[in-house]
């Protein structure tokens, strides 16, 4: 797997410091469609370097973007996710978009109705909702899950009852 940490590409964070969590961050204002070329290219080779069996979950907070990106944007954005189906299903248990424009919204459904994702990404409100959601996609498909994505969750839904484990079948 590439290194960790958190990665910038003008504006655009992507933030792989809980994985199996990833998070990426588009910022307010736009950014040149060479940053969301390389942005897209460096999650690609991420995906490329996860070893076999296991699973990222990637939770795109696009709260503070105030305008949809340009076409040319979009259409790298579709291609990429044409170009990389299988190895989204490979390397991921899916995704969560927090976008609380509606305009952005509207922009991602479109996209989606077009050219229709290997996972559809569920569309939440906060990055609290969908951190919770990634977490528990990755407890039901990856266990066990790890302790600092508990103690994520944890803080998340403070009272909630721990992710379980799947009970293992004796020999």
């Amino acid at each position: 797997m590439r290194e960790g940490g958190v990665r910038r590409f003008e504006g655009i964070e992507i933030d792989c410091t809980q994985w199996p969590l990833l998070l990426w961050e588009s910022p307010s204002h736009r950014v040149s469609d060479q940053s969301s070329v390389d942005a897209l290219a460096w999650l690609e080779e991420l995906w490329r370097t996860t070893p076999a069996g296991a699973k990222s979950f990637m939770l795109t907070d696009l709260s503070r973007m105030e305008e949809v990106a340009p076409a040319s944007q979009r259409k790298y954005a579709a291609e990429f996710m044409d170009r990389n189906r299988d190895l989204q299903r490979r390397a991921t248990v899916g995704g969560a978009i927090v976008a609380t424009s509606p305009i952005v919204r509207g922009a991602l459904r479109a996209v989606f109705w077009i050219r229709p994702p290997a996972l559809e990404p569920r569309m939440v409100t906060t990055r609290e909702e969908g951190l919770v959601y990634g977490i528990d996609l990755l407890a039901a498909a990856c266990p066990p899950l790890p302790g600092h994505l508990q103690d994520l969750r944890s803080k998340l839904l403070p009272g909630a009852p721990a992710v379980r484990e799947p009970t293992k079948r004796p020999p």
